[in-house]
């Protein structure tokens, strides 16, 4: 089974990464929402951060957002999902945030390690990692609670990160193109304009049946150029 890889374009719409044909189903401006972020919980749910920094969660059966608004009163700019379900976010003030969900109130975890975030994302290992509004990309130490900083990775300046199902870190840059770490060369595999799509956000599911999944293909993961 592939992965299901989702992204959102600069035009504002979403895209399913089809492995048969190499290229993206264009699944237009779902919900007619704007997407500053997407991201899949634990079951495979979809969420979003809308344009008014408001959260939104998929509802397959009428085919729309779920309109949170401004969960917990945040404005956010990013959202992930631990292994837990539990869901975490990056406010407008560059701030980690995790949600309480028996409060309904969101811990404010602050600048951790004194890092102002544009984006997180967990790996398949639970680890939290962070892109720094100046795109160098850090992984998150919780024993001393500070981040080990990796630096412009490939000396890329990266918008966000995302983790497929072999724990192979994907990121796009701020010129809206895709690549992946080779962990074994240490070095950045560029894929320029993966499937000729200038993106702004990458997002993989977590390896189940997606509620929002409208397309699958198989095959082979996106060539590195």
């Amino acid at each position: 089974m592939n992965d299901i890889m989702w992204c959102v374009g600069t035009e504002d719409n979403v895209g399913e990464w089809n492995y048969d044909t190499n290229g993206w189903n264009d699944l237009g401006k779902i919900g007619n929402w704007k997407l500053i972020d997407l991201a899949f919980d634990p079951k495979d749910q979809v969420w979003c951060v809308g344009s008014a920094n408001n959260v939104g969660k998929w509802d397959s059966g009428t085919n729309r957002w779920d309109d949170e608004g401004r969960l917990g009163g945040w404005k956010l700019l990013a959202i992930a999902f631990d292994s837990d379900g539990t869901l975490w976010c990056v406010g407008t003030d560059n701030n980690v945030g995790r949600w309480d969900a028996e409060g309904r109130k969101w811990k404010n975890l602050g600048h951790v390690g004194g890092w102002k975030l544009l984006s997180i994302a967990f790996d398949r290992k639970g680890t939290l990692w962070g892109v720094r509004t100046d795109h160098t990309v850090g992984k998150l130490n919780a024993a001393h609670d500070g981040w080990e900083n990796l630096g412009q990775l490939g000396h890329q300046p990266l918008l966000g990160v995302a983790f497929d199902r072999d724990n192979v870190l994907w990121g796009v840059n701020t010129k809206h193109e895709v690549g992946r770490w080779d962990s074994a060369k240490n070095n950045w595999q560029s894929m320029t304009r993966l499937g000729g799509w200038q993106i702004r956000v990458l997002v993989f599911n977590n390896g189940m049946e997606g509620s929002a999944r409208l397309a699958r293909g198989t095959g082979n993961a996106p060539p590195a150029t």
